[in-house]
């Protein structure tokens, strides 16, 4: 069984750290990395009220923000995906993982993912509904100016 304290344990020895919990701004990346990993291979029940009191956080929302922008950061900073990788590799050779925590994480990534291509579809098609309407009033206005060109 993985617990976040091991997690925590793991995060603090690699990053040379004595507490990753304390409100300093330069450990904000560490305990992101430790939240992120919490969710996806922690074996005892997290959720953020539970990470907020383990770390000492006054407010779950601040645990919710930091895993997104954790998510995020990865997504588009390389350095930080190659520091996330390394630390990911490390870990994964110490704890053994269990196949069906991968699977559900795989399963809540992929679903996060079907999520954002699902707004990102509603807006398209928003602005296509918009566009289509402006075209129609233009076609419109067009045909006027016509239909008055033609009769002066």
């Amino acid at each position: 069984m993985i617990t976040k304290r091991d997690i925590k344990k793991f995060i603090e020895n690699h990053f040379n750290e004595d507490d990753i919990s304390k409100k300093e701004k330069r450990l904000s990346v560490h305990r992101g990395y430790f939240y992120y990993m919490c969710y996806k291979y922690s074996t005892d029940i997290i959720n953020s009220s539970e990470l907020r009191i383990f770390m000492k956080v006054s407010q779950h929302g601040t645990v919710i923000n930091a895993l997104d922008r954790t998510r995020d950061y990865l997504e588009v900073d390389k350095r930080a995906k190659l520091e996330y990788g390394c630390l990911e590799n490390e870990f994964l050779k110490i704890y053994e993982v269990p196949e069906i925590i991968k699977e559900v994480y795989a399963f809540k990534d992929g679903n996060r993912k079907l999520i954002n291509l699902q707004n990102k579809y509603n807006k398209l098609l928003y602005k296509n509904q918009n566009l289509k309407a402006k075209i129609l009033k233009l076609k419109n206005k067009t045909h006027e100016n016509n239909l008055e060109d033609s009769n002066a």
